[in-house]
């Protein structure tokens, strides 16, 4: 495999690939402002769980590692409650190479910061569920996201493959197709 002949930031790397597909996302739910309303945030919840299921756990066992499955079921879990649904991991057993499962991994881990970041200025209000959001601060604060990105720069990685898991992943989050949980 080795397609990395030298150090190089794939993080870095990748935030400039996807920036476009990012920056649509970002317009798409937070517009400049964050959430419009309940609704439109239990929306982007059931999108987030859609994509869990659809990508995010599937990419997890693509790279065969099994604290990866088990964030990508906790964080199913913190979806399927804040929606009051029950969990519901069923989702697409789709074919995809471990580069392509380290795009889609850098997209929904990555979040986690930004779902740091809301939950420290409050863009959700306390009376909203939030157990996804702060999954994902917690898996920030605790190193998990630092230590993700550490084995991402060190894994042997098509960069081209990767970018079109993460451009698929940020174009799943855009989706205005209703999914039931």
């Amino acid at each position: 495999m080795g397609y990395k002949t030298a150090p190089i930031n794939l993080r870095g790397d990748l935030r400039q690939m996807t920036a476009d597909v990012h920056a649509n996302l970002e317009t798409r739910w937070f517009g400049t402002g964050g959430f419009t309303s309940r609704s439109h945030y239990e929306e982007f919840l059931r999108q987030a769980f859609c994509v869990h299921r659809d990508l995010g756990l599937p990419a997890a066992q693509v790279w065969g590692d099994e604290d990866a499955v088990t964030v990508e079921r906790a964080r199913l879990a913190h979806l399927a409650s804040d929606l009051g649904a029950k969990p519901d991991h069923r989702g697409d057993r789709r074919t995809m190479t471990q580069s392509y499962a380290w795009g889609v991994a850098y997209v929904l881990n990555g979040s986690c910061l930004g779902a740091s970041v809301m939950l420290k200025r409050g863009d959700i209000p306390d009376d909203w569920p939030s157990r996804y959001f702060a999954h994902g601060r917690t898996y920030v604060q605790n190193g998990g996201l630092k230590r993700f990105f550490e084995r991402l720069n060190a894994a042997p990685i098509d960069p081209g493959a990767a970018s079109q898991g993460a451009n698929a992943c940020f174009e799943a989050f855009m989706s205005t197709t209703k999914h039931t949980h």
